[in-house]
């Protein structure tokens, strides 16, 4: 090809037909600029295909990663639910009409629901890590999403992890402690079912009100916050999965 041009440039030349050789360099010049282009074009659509094929995976792993997280805030908010009305349950009844209405058993589960009441939370951070570290948020398109994963990841996760060792010592060493003293009952999962139930006292119950109103507010701010972390993941996948579509 290039020695096809080459010899009609040499054959105008001869002929000293100048205005046309000219006229001939104007379109070789533009045919090489209308090829780069088209090359550049095509190149720019390559590595947008390659980019959206990027931004799909991680979709993709994204929406994984949050269904992980909606299944165990699902289950430790419905342990802090069950919490919850166990607390209510104390906090709105006299002493002794828990002792009327409910045998020792019953009195000893309504104690292992109210401490078993809060768990750790672990959000599952990989991916929103990889973004983070290999720049991966601006091939994002939806602004939208790129919101919605700073405020899931970095602000009510972040909630989730502050709060996270102020529960464990309220629940799983004082609650736990005071449990163990004062009503002379064990709540361990091995040992639950083995040790027999205390014998409850209108003395017993009425320390165990005292410190459920302790409970309470904590209990309560960590249903709150459980709620938006499931509103945030909700949000997250209803996002995702319209941008996939």
């Amino acid at each position: 090809m290039i020695q096809f041009f080459r010899r009609i440039r040499q054959k105008l030349i001869s002929q000293n037909r100048l205005s046309k050789y000219l006229l001939y360099a104007i379109g070789e010049i533009i045919l090489v600029v209308v090829g780069i282009l088209i090359t550049l074009q095509i190149n720019n659509w390559n590595e947008n295909r390659k980019d959206q094929q990027v931004v799909q995976e991680l979709y993709h792993n994204l929406i994984s990663s949050l269904k992980t997280d909606s299944i165990a805030v699902v289950n430790i908010d419905s342990l802090i639910q069950c919490s919850l009305k166990r607390q209510e349950l104390v906090l709105t009844s006299q002493p002794n009409e828990l002792l009327i209405k409910y045998s020792n058993e019953e009195l000893k589960g309504i104690v292992r629901d109210i401490w078993r009441g809060v768990y750790s939370f672990y959000p599952q951070m990989g991916i929103y890590n990889q973004i983070l570290s290999s720049n991966l948020m601006k091939l994002i398109p939806s602004n939208e999403i790129k919101d919605g994963l700073r405020k899931y990841y970095d602000f009510t996760c972040t909630r989730v992890k502050v709060i996270d060792p102020i529960i464990n010592d309220r629940y799983h060493i004082y609650f736990q402690n005071f449990i163990s003293e004062e009503i002379g009952m064990i709540v361990s999962d091995s040992l639950y079912e083995k040790i027999p139930p205390p014998e409850f006292t209108l003395e017993k119950l009425e320390l165990l009100k005292m410190e459920t109103m302790n409970l309470y507010d904590l209990t309560y701010a960590v249903s709150s916050i459980f709620i938006e972390v499931k509103n945030d993941i909700n949000s997250l996948l209803q996002l995702i999965s319209n941008e996939i579509n």
